[in-house]
């Protein structure tokens, strides 16, 4: 008699799995709520950003005239105040004492017209700005005007020292200072680099929380998914029609489909929503559209980023550690009776998942790095789907390096979904507290399940 494959009925499995997902009402919510927010969310929070900016610009001033009492020694030009380009409608006069200046100050128009009185007090300069008695003008705006008279004194510092038109321009030349560290191989310095290590700071922590919250939420989902049949009706037809191996995996591709589907519709929400907010950001604000091609094209110059086999490689990783996690999930699942006992046996894939995600958290010492950088932690499977990614999506790792790291995520997930089988093969007509692990592990050695007569409680006999 032929021997029948371990694997037939996978695909029918697997389809039905993932239809009942996704037809499930959480699902179909959080799927249209999420996709309505980034579409919609998105453009809205650019736009609001970019209203505000244009928002903040300076808007008319209402100081038309300005009375200056310039009682130091030494002559200047305050007509240089328009060329720092605020206050440029101003018009600046000049008087040669406070009495004159007080005078021309009654006289001027009192909603329009500020005094500016320069001194010498203790070898230090004092500027002082002065209201008209009956007046319009707000003292904060008297003092937003006192602290860019004080920004630009300098200038006219110059001038009082009969410095030369070229010896003025020389010292207002402005001064950037950076940091960098000396290269052998290139020592010149790419004006991309500020937004290169901004890139390899945030990747990995916002990948590494991405796949946390993706397997947390979803693993759940697999658990759940095993344990249906056994609290259903269904279980007779499939003992009869579906190997446990092959439900079991037709379980966890079916919820690993469902959920890549979800992801895929939000990416591409996300997408869509930041190209309309930044088509909206760029109508508002033109000159924004140069920040953006510059950033673009410093991560395509950069081939270590995101280079088209890194991507490939990272996605391979997601399901693969996706996988893997979903498989512990299925043991809990496998484990459990009925739905009640989920909360005994799901402690399994939670400490898994805990212990995996503050391994990973870097630590104080670990420098610029949200996450730890031991190296262990690529090649540990649990904590290698969570570390991996980022590494695969920078280009951090070696060839030799990558195969190690995936051979051992996949013998690790091939071993989980065998033992969840197993174990839910022992356990499909299990009925009670869930086994300890040495019975257990009995139980897989000796590859069958326990009479039920041996799990009652001995009072009852």
């Amino acid at each position: 008699m032929k021997k029948r494959n371990s694997l037939a009925g996978v695909s029918r499995v697997c389809a039905f799995t993932l239809k009942q997902t996704c037809m499930n009402k959480s699902w179909l919510i959080s799927t249209i709520l999420l996709t309505v927010f980034l579409l919609g969310g998105i453009p809205l929070i650019l736009h609001l950003i970019a209203t505000t900016t244009v928002s903040d610009e300076p808007l008319d001033q209402p100081i038309r005239n300005v009375i200056i009492c310039d009682e130091t020694e030494g002559a200047a030009d305050y007509n240089v105040f328009k060329e720092m380009g605020s206050y440029q409608d101003v018009t600046y006069t000049t008087a040669n004492s406070m009495a004159t200046a007080q005078t021309m100050l009654s006289e001027a128009d009192a909603d329009a017209t500020l005094l500016l009185n320069i001194r010498k007090v203790d070898q230090q300069y004092a500027l002082t700005v002065y209201l008209p008695k009956d007046t319009n003008l707000s003292r904060a705006e008297a003092h937003t005007f006192g602290a860019y008279a004080e920004e630009c004194f300098p200038f006219i510092l110059m001038q009082k020292a009969n410095l030369t038109a070229n010896d003025i321009a020389l010292l207002s030349v402005p001064i950037s200072t950076e940091i960098q560290q000396l290269s052998l191989e290139n020592s010149d310095a790419e004006d991309g680099n500020i937004v290169s290590e901004v890139i390899e700071m945030l990747v990995p922590y916002l990948i590494l929380m991405l796949l946390y919250f993706m397997i947390l939420f979803y693993g759940q989902s697999v658990a759940n998914s095993v344990l249906l049949e056994k609290t259903s009706k269904l279980m007779d037809t499939m003992l009869i029609s579906v190997n446990p191996l092959a439900m079991i995996f037709g379980k966890l591709f079916g919820v690993a489909l469902a959920a890549f589907l979800q992801i895929l519709i939000w990416m591409a929400s996300a997408v869509a929503g930041c190209l309309l907010g930044l088509m909206t950001a760029l109508k508002i604000v033109p000159e924004t559209g140069d920040t953006v091609i510059h950033t673009l094209d410093t991560i395509i110059d950069n081939r270590e980023i995101f280079s088209l086999s890194g991507i490939i490689l990272t996605l391979l990783c997601f399901a693969l550690g996706f996988l893997l996690y979903c498989s512990i999930s299925a043991i809990s699942g496998s484990l459990a009776s009925k739905a009640e006992d989920l909360g005994k046996t799901n402690y399994i894939f939670v400490l898994v998942l805990l212990f995996s995600f503050f391994m990973c958290i870097g630590s104080p010492s670990s420098g610029d790095s949200f996450l730890s950088e031991a190296m262990w932690l690529t090649y540990f499977p649990f904590t290698a789907i969570l570390v991996l990614p980022s590494k695969l999506l920078l280009g951090q790792l070696s060839a030799t390096q990558i195969l190690i790291a995936f051979s051992l995520i996949i013998a690790t997930a091939c071993f989980m979904i065998w033992l969840s089988a197993t174990i839910y093969r022992l356990l499909v007509l299990y009925r009670g507290n869930p086994p300890s692990m040495k019975t257990l592990l009995n139980m897989i050695r000796t590859k069958r399940s326990e009479p039920l007569e041996e799990k009652q409680n001995p009072s009852q006999e």
